[in-house]
């Protein structure tokens, strides 16, 4: 069976986990529409602790990392989404383009 926490999709309830990463993502981007970057990062850093199967948030942080002049931490943040995305896509296409006996067979 594929985890839940990889493919969230065909689990249709939030973990608390998950709420928490929600409010600390608006949280983070109310902070960046007030220029307020070190609060925002340290809110997306929460985030990311909630919920760090979310490469949206890694690629947010990226971006308040960027403006704050970290381009290393940027660069590693934004690498580490897109292969989290790629992670997140092939478990997906291998979810969906089998039959549900063969994936959930162990």
């Amino acid at each position: 069976m594929v985890p839940d926490l990889i493919y969230p999709r065909y689990r249709p309830v939030k973990t608390p986990e998950e709420f928490k990463a929600t409010d600390f993502k608006i949280e983070a981007e109310e902070y960046v529409k007030n220029k307020k970057y070190d609060k925002a990062l340290r809110s997306y850093n929460k985030a990311i602790e909630n919920n760090p199967f979310e490469y949206r948030l890694l690629e947010s942080r990226s971006k308040v990392k960027e403006l704050l002049g970290d381009i290393a931490g940027s660069k590693q943040d934004h690498k580490a989404s897109l292969n989290l995305f790629y992670d997140v896509m092939i478990v997906q296409s291998l979810y969906t383009s089998y039959p549900a006996s063969i994936v959930e067979s162990k």
